[in-house]
């Protein structure tokens, strides 16, 4: 024992000692009872609450533990209802040159609108004034027959009205001398019928003088017979060509004269570039695309050596408008390659692009045509080059940029489109007055379709709804190529004017005449949403889109159409509805980057609100507000009152509706809500869905025959045959508190023709003062109402029968509802019964009114004689608290 060291010895104690405090822990005291975990208990079925099943959602975070407990609940938040959102604005037509779809918001109609008016209506002569009907009939005179007839003079006091046969008769009617020399062929013509007389063939020197008809085409062969020959006449040709172009768009027939003289300039010109493309524009004109591609592979060996950009360049164009776009593109920029100093072809690539959509590609392009265009001898021709950079300025919005470029340009070389272009640039920058100027100026110089498009667009804008209608008439009817546009003005003009009929049955003229123009389909799809049919306004104004991608403002009728056609449609496909309306408002305001636009940011708010997504309603509505929007401020306190923060929400109503700086209209509209608050905090509801096993105190004055109302898998059942009416009753201690009652009834095949349902009553059992009785009787579906006991020998009011085609084999829902007679007769009662969700009946009723201190009995009923099967279900009812 000696030898043993103290350290081993501690260490055995050590070991010793734990073990037996590990042994101590773990041992089972022999009186102590065995504790299961919590996870080996056998969990009890719990007792179901009639209110917590009637009230799934409700939170119990808050409950009071002192509170009595009670079968009614405050109603969920009610339905308030915010101010109508403002009308989307329409969009004014844009003009060419003018904004793309990028810059169209610069062209939204205002939000503020003036009051609009009625066409004034043409006026009629009173039957018996004594106006003539007709103009009074004037006498023919010399100067009519000029118009038409040819005059042959052969001395002071003998001449003849017809037709000069003579093929130089233009050099015979400058020429005395000529006359001397040639014979005259004439056709004396009756200045009445114009049928031939007779044919003369004078004999030089007979004639003495002869005047030429003021027709249309000796005037266009007189100032061709005035040209000088030579290279001498080239401008004064190239200026009359131009001219015959300008008259062949009403008279066709000219375009031969204009060709004719064209050719002349290639023969004397030795074959410039711009006698050929004088000739081309001809050929373009009357639009023979065969003799055009003939034309262009066919160009002389001359001309192509002075001007090797030609044939590129021109191939490129008439490519472009067959749709070859990516050779057309290869062709434009081919031209530019091998001549880059030529702003004729760049100009080319920029209107290309332009139209292509691609403007931010067409920028570069025109600025280089720009520059290059003082190269050109042609003071029209640098004009066309110059002023496509102000048009792909004008497309992009860059309004200050486009009337700096403007500034540059010569107004010399062509006064009416310069004067146009102006007025293009004020249209765009909303400078409506200024524009209808520039217009009517342009129109004094070249009677432009297109200027007088523009001043009946600036007449629509600013009010003037007659001279605008006679300005876009005459362009509709001038000019075949912009027909479409002036017919989509009309159709904005009618539509400002409350003409919504007409307004649609244009904007269809105007689809037809052409059906890939993305304004005219936004116009078109407005108008078929504005009219109702909602289903054709959202496929028309897709193709807007597939058209032109960035079109906001068809979002936006497309967002507004499905928001309106949902509130037509059932649930599930209402929702859908306002789910796709909210994508295509969210597209809407991304595409809006210039400024928040409060009434699509309402519109996106408006959606949300719909669809309860209250986090992004209140992005949207904070948005508004901050703009100072009053549908903003509601809907935020709106949002509050949904996610019930009541008071918080009727402190800001409140706040609106004592603020002197509101308007009294917004004041008046928060009272409103408020008030709506306040009342509805008055109400309650009670749920019953029978899931128990006894009806017990909630239904005390239930009556039992025979058979007895009973409880079954949560319903309340009446099987068999009552000798006497039987119930489940439940008594309002007033009246006046009832607003509306609903319960689902199903009856078996073995029920037969006693009545079941629903019966409210005041007054005695047998002798009732108010009595509604609704649901199956003999006949099928029926609602009856007594108001007022009858008088002796009375008979009681038939039965109304309703749901003919009912389905016995499904529960339906019944439900009775009292509302206000009118604002002058608040205190009068109207009650209105439901069948399955539809109105079936309603009635004014007397005894029944909103300040009844009477007792109204409900009951749940089943009359006796015959064999009954039926059971009631998802009892509701409302009702305002009871003190």
């Amino acid at each position: 024992m000696k030898n043993l060291r103290k350290e081993p010895i501690l260490l055995l104690v050590t070991m010793g000692l734990c073990w037996w405090i590990w042994s101590s822990s773990v041992a089972t005291p022999v009186n102590t009872r065995l504790r299961p975990s919590a996870a080996e208990l056998i969990k009890p079925d719990a007792i179901k609450s009639v209110i917590a099943e009637a009230y799934p959602d409700a939170m119990t975070s808050n409950r009071d533990l002192f509170r009595t407990p009670s079968e009614s609940a405050p109603l969920p938040p009610r339905e308030l209802v915010l101010p109508d959102l403002a009308p989307i604005p329409p969009l004014r037509p844009p003009l060419n040159p003018g904004q793309s779809a990028l810059a169209f918001d610069q062209l939204r109609w205002p939000e503020a609108e003036s009051r609009l008016h009625e066409f004034s209506s043409p006026e009629v002569a009173e039957a018996g004034s004594g106006q003539p009907s007709v103009a009074p009939i004037v006498q023919d005179s010399d100067s009519d027959y000029a118009k038409v007839f040819d005059k042959v003079i052969l001395d002071d006091t003998n001449y003849l009205w017809g037709e000069v046969l003579n093929p130089d008769k233009q050099r015979l009617s400058r020429s005395n001398q000529a006359l001397l020399n040639t014979a005259v062929n004439f056709d004396w013509l009756s200045v009445k019928s114009g049928l031939l007389v007779t044919r003369f063939n004078y004999e030089p020197g007979r004639v003495v003088k002869i005047e030429l008809a003021q027709t249309l085409k000796n005037q266009i062969e007189g100032e061709i017979f005035e040209l000088p020959d030579g290279a001498a006449s080239q401008p004064q040709r190239i200026s009359l060509v131009k001219k015959l172009l300008d008259i062949a768009r009403a008279e066709p027939w000219v375009y031969e004269d204009a060709e004719r003289l064209a050719e002349t300039l290639i023969v004397n010109a030795e074959g410039t570039e711009e006698a050929h493309m004088v000739l081309l524009s001809v050929i373009r004109a009357r639009g023979d695309l065969t003799k055009e591609f003939a034309y262009l592979n066919s160009l002389p060996e001359a001309l192509k050596a002075n001007a090797p950009q030609f044939e590129a360049r021109e191939l490129g164009s008439f490519k472009a408008r067959l749709g070859l776009w990516e050779d057309a593109e290869a062709d434009f920029r081919k031209a530019i390659q091998t001549m880059v100093t030529d702003g004729r072809s760049q100009a080319y690539l920029a209107r290309f692009l332009l139209n292509r959509g691609r403007i931010r590609e067409a920028l570069p392009a025109a600025q280089a045509a720009a520059r290059h265009s003082l190269r050109n001898s042609d003071p029209e021709a640098r004009y066309a080059m110059a002023s496509v950079e102000v048009e792909c300025l004008l497309a992009l919005g860059l309004i200050p940029e486009a009337q700096a470029a403007f500034g540059s340009l010569s107004p010399s070389a062509d006064q009416g489109r310069h004067a146009y272009l102006q007025g293009a640039i004020a249209y765009a920058a909303g400078d409506l007055a200024a524009a209808g100027s520039a217009f009517e100026r342009s129109l004094e110089v070249a009677q432009l379709p297109e200027s007088r498009l523009g001043l009946g667009y600036s007449q629509l804008y600013s009010g003037a709804w007659d001279e605008a209608k006679r300005s876009l008439e005459e362009a509709q009817n001038q000019s075949p190529t912009l027909r479409h546009m002036a017919l989509a003005g009309l159709a904005l003009l009618h539509e400002r004017s409350r003409h919504p009929d007409v307004a649609l049955e244009i904007a269809e003229a105007a689809r037809v005449v052409n059906p890939g123009d993305p304004y005219v389909l936004y116009m078109l799809g407005r108008q078929q949403r504005l009219n109702g049919d909602y289903p054709s306004a959202i496929e028309t104004l897709q193709i807007a889109l597939e058209l032109q991608d960035e079109f906001a403002e068809a979002c936006a009728e497309i967002a507004m159409a499905l928001l309106q056609q949902s509130r037509s449609l059932n649930e599930e496909s209402a929702a859908s509805a306002l789910a796709d309306a909210a994508r295509y408002a969210d597209r809407l305001v991304s595409l809006d980057h210039r400024r928040s636009y409060l009434p699509y940011v309402e519109l996106q708010a408006a959606l949300y609100l719909a669809l309860e997504d209250y986090g992004r309603a209140r992005e949207a509505l904070s948005a508004a507000s901050a703009r100072g929007s009053v549908y903003g401020q509601m809907g935020l306190a709106v949002v509050d009152y949904r996610q019930n923060r009541t008071r918080m929400a009727r402190t800001e109503l409140a706040n609106m509706a004592t603020d002197v700086g509101q308007s009294t209209e917004v004041r008046n509209f928060a009272r409103k809500l408020v008030a709506d608050i306040d009342d509805h905090a008055s109400k309650e509801q009670v749920w019953d869905r029978f899931e128990r096993r006894e009806l017990g105190s909630l239904w005390p004055g239930t009556r039992a025959s025979n058979v007895r109302p009973r409880l079954r898998e949560g319903r309340l059942e009446f099987e068999g045959r009552p000798n006497e009416a039987t119930f489940a009753r439940r008594t309002l201690s007033r009246s006046g508190n009832f607003l509306s009652l609903a319960v689902d009834l199903q009856v078996a095949p073995g029920h037969l023709n006693s009545f079941a349902g629903l019966r409210l009553s005041t007054g005695r059992d047998d002798r009732p003062e108010f009595l509604l009785e609704m649901g199956i009787g003999r006949s099928g579906p029926q609602v009856r109402i007594v108001d007022g006991a009858p008088r002796a020998g009375e008979l009681e009011p038939d039965p109304v029968l309703f749901a003919q085609d009912w389905d016995r084999a499904q529960s339906h829902r019944m439900e009775v509802a009292v509302e206000s007679a009118g604002e002058e007769n608040s205190n009068q009662w109207v009650v209105v019964a439901y069948w399955d969700g539809e109105e079936v009946h309603r009635a004014e009723v007397n005894r029944l009114r909103p300040q009844g201190s009477v007792p109204m009995n409900i009951d749940l009923v089943v009359a006796g004689g015959a064999d009954a099967s039926l059971s009631f279900d998802n009892f509701r009812l409302i009702r305002r608290k009871e003190n």
